[in-house]
Formats: C-alpha cells, structure tokens, sequence
C-alpha cells in the first residue's frame, strides 16, 4: 500500500480511477471540504487539475489509457443561483473543457471514459428527479441514453472500448428500486436481468463497470442481501 498524499493547502484526498500506466485520478480536499481534482503518476506526484471557470469544488472520476481525465466541477453560472456542476474532460494539451449537459438541464456528471475518449455520465435539471444517462463524443456531443421502459431516472457508469454502455435505471412502477442495465447503439438500453437465468435469485441493480471482453461489474441482491456481482457474456455483446 502506498500513500498519494495530499494537494498543497489540502488536508485529505480520495482516490476514483486509475489507468493501465498506473496514473490515479480523484479529489484532495480543504478543511473548508471544498475537494478539488487530481492526478498522480508516480513520476511527477499529486497534480492538482483546477476547476472549471469560477468554480471552487470539482472532482476526477475516471482515467482513460491516454491519460484524459473525466469527471465534475462547478462554475460561475450568473442565470443560476444555486451551485451548478457541469462535467468535464481534462488532457495535458487542452486543459478542462466543459462538456456541457443535456437540452433543457444544467448540471451533468461524468464517471467514465474510454481509450477514444467517449464519456459516460449523468445529466440533470436543478431540483428534479429527472436524471438521464448520456455518452459524449467530441463528433456527437451529448447523447440521451434514456431511461428502461417507464422510467424517469437513469445513470451511465462505465464504457468500454466497443462503446458498449453501463450502468442503472428506474423503470415502469419501480417506486426507488433501479435495475443494472446495458446498452449499446444497436440494441438501445436494456435491463441487465432480462439477460440472466430467470430462476438465477439475483436482482441487479447497478452495474458499474465494463471491460473490453464485455465483462460487467456491479450489485445487486440475493437471498435478501447486497452482494457484488460479475457477469460474463456467453455470447458477444455487439
């Protein structure tokens, strides 16, 4: 076990994601608890990314293998009087750049990225429950992957190479209950237990993460508990 340390002028730090160079992303924080966002190497250190512009409080989610940076940060948003959080994308040559939010919303969250640099999230209006999951790319900007059939709140956790999507939905009559799905372009979003053994005695509920041989992580319950799960594919996921 090693210690990242802090940030200069920080007290504690938390750590989120990390790439296959061994580069590690996430926040430090003040004892005002205003965190802002990092990344470690192990040959510079903590690095400090900044915020984006007016903001006080942002952190870094996730690191692809080309060490862009994803996650959130607040900003100077004159027409809002509450605190607003837009995500961003962070790379050595070009700095934080604001990914902006779904039409109508004025807040986003993004939590992951792959190696072509497309970003998974959450996007939101103030004061609703209205949480849609979305996939960025620098030639589609932000996509609405909608919800599961019925439902009104959704979040994407995780992407892999092939752009196959991750992550939890409500859906029709669910009250707070969610369920893990996955999606993709061709099959749109689809929950996740529908593609299990039916007598299996899993509920999934999240699924956070996907990797390149379309392994999914995530939790869920069995037996009246939560447990941790991983889903192997027996056919590929297109």
């Amino acid at each position: 076990m090693r210690d990242l340390g802090v940030l200069p002028n920080t007290v504690s730090s938390e750590a989120f994601g990390i790439n296959r160079i061994g580069e590690v992303v996430g926040d430090a924080s003040n004892p005002n608890q205003y965190a802002h966002p990092f990344l470690w190497n192990s040959g510079l250190g903590m690095q400090g990314l900044g915020t984006l512009p007016g903001g006080q409080v942002a952190r870094a989610t996730a690191i692809n293998n080309s060490s862009q940076v994803v996650g959130y940060s607040n900003f100077q948003n004159l027409l809002q009087p509450i605190p607003t959080y837009h995500a961003f994308l962070w790379s050595r040559c070009g700095g934080m750049e604001d990914l902006g939010a779904l039409p109508g919303d004025d807040n986003s969250l993004a939590y992951g990225a792959n190696h072509l640099c497309h970003v998974v999230g959450e996007s939101v209006l103030s004061g609703r429950q209205n949480n849609h999951a979305f996939l960025w790319t620098r030639y589609h900007g932000m996509r609405d992957l909608g919800t599961l059939p019925g439902g009104t709140v959704s979040s994407a956790t995780g992407i892999n190479r092939r752009d196959v999507v991750v992550g939890g939905s409500d859906f029709a009559n669910s009250g707070d209950m969610s369920h893990a799905f996955v999606w993709t372009n061709q099959t749109g979003m689809q929950d996740l237990n529908s593609l299990i053994p039916p007598q299996s005695g899993w509920v999934l509920t999240k699924a956070t993460a996907i990797n390149r041989r379309g392994q999914i992580t995530g939790y869920g319950t069995i037996g009246g508990q939560t447990h941790a799960f991983l889903l192997t594919p027996t056919l590929p996921i297109c």
